[in-house]
């Protein structure tokens, strides 16, 4: 297990921006390679801890997993909400594309509806994540001006956060409703922080994410799951 998850790793470091999901599946890598390499030296008691903080992590992977597979399309929406990923320079990536190709589909069922594109420029990027997700929409012929580009956010939170100020001024005050498009892994912080901005009772949609990526993307969110529990 330690060395498939150094493989992935490092095959997934060259592919795309080095990233706290990266730098935690190698940790995790050569903690357990070491672990299956020096067990006959470790203390019982070490090896017994680590098997049950992996059975922990992976009950915590099991329950992200339901969540993201559960969808809420309400009958009616005034604006999808589409939270940004990682971007190769000034292009969007795999997990990014499959959340814009959901969202399209979501709009589509909603043809009222304003789509807002949420994130900033993070490292490694040559733009903001909106402008990026924009031109994306706009290249496979998604109208321009049913578009709203939300460009300073740098976490969830703040995805949620300001795309609400850009709602707010649109609709001027008036109720409006919400769906929002993001990886399954994601799903379920994502609702807590779109309750917390005042979206409570939101719809949700969920992109598919690719199996080479599980590793990293759910050993980075369970940490920011376990942050959230802890300190909200």
């Amino acid at each position: 297990v330690g060395a498939a998850l150094l493989l992935c790793g490092v095959v997934v470091w060259h592919m795309s921006n080095l990233n706290l999901g990266n730098v935690l599946t190698l940790v995790a890598g050569i903690l357990l390679v070491a672990l299956g390499v020096f067990l006959p030296l470790i203390p019982k008691r070490v090896v017994i801890c680590t098997a049950a903080a992996v059975a922990c992590a992976f009950a915590l992977f099991v329950f992200l997993f339901a969540c993201g597979q559960s969808e809420r399309l309400p009958a009616r929406a005034d604006a999808v909400i589409v939270l940004g990923a990682g971007l190769h320079g000034d292009r969007v990536s795999r997990t990014l594309k499959r959340r814009l190709d959901t969202a399209l589909s979501v709009a589509e069922a909603y043809p009222d509806a304003v789509v807002v594109v949420s994130g900033g420029q993070g490292h490694g990027e040559t733009t903001t994540e909106a402008d990026a997700m924009s031109r994306y929409l706009i290249g496979v012929g998604f109208p321009p001006e049913r578009i709203l580009k939300e460009e300073r956010a740098r976490s969830t939170q703040e995805n949620f956060n300001f795309s609400k100020e850009l709602l707010d001024a649109r609709f001027s005050g008036a109720q409006y409703s919400v769906v929002y498009v993001t990886t399954d892994f994601h799903a379920y912080r994502a609702g807590i922080c779109a309750a917390q901005a005042g979206f409570a009772g939101a719809g949700h949609v969920s992109a598919k994410l690719n199996w080479y990526l599980y590793p990293m993307s759910y050993l980075r969110e369970s940490l920011a799951v376990l942050k959230t529990w802890v300190f909200g």
